[in-house]
């Protein structure tokens, strides 16, 4: 089985897991509406963005660059974020 379904599956949420999902404007300084890789919790199919992880300045700024990035390339086909 695919370990993305394992965790939709077989997790109790109590360990969190890199998922691509829709920013709620409230993580990480990733604006609203933009998919990004958050670290969630998954339970009940369902998942919630893990919101209070402190974050050392490499990791800072590596979101950073990965946002840029997300938003160049959106840039370029025609989408503003």
């Amino acid at each position: 089985m695919n370990d993305h379904i394992m965790v939709w599956v077989l997790w109790a949420g109590s360990l969190f897991t890199s998922r691509a999902v829709i920013s709620d404007g409230n993580c990480y300084g990733i604006p609203k509406g933009v998919g990004f890789s958050f670290p969630c919790i998954t339970k009940n199919f369902d998942y919630k963005i893990v919101d209070n992880l402190e974050l050392d300045e490499f990791t800072k700024k590596k979101l950073e660059i990965n946002y840029k990035e997300i938003k160049d390339e959106l840039s370029l086909v025609g989408f503003e974020i």
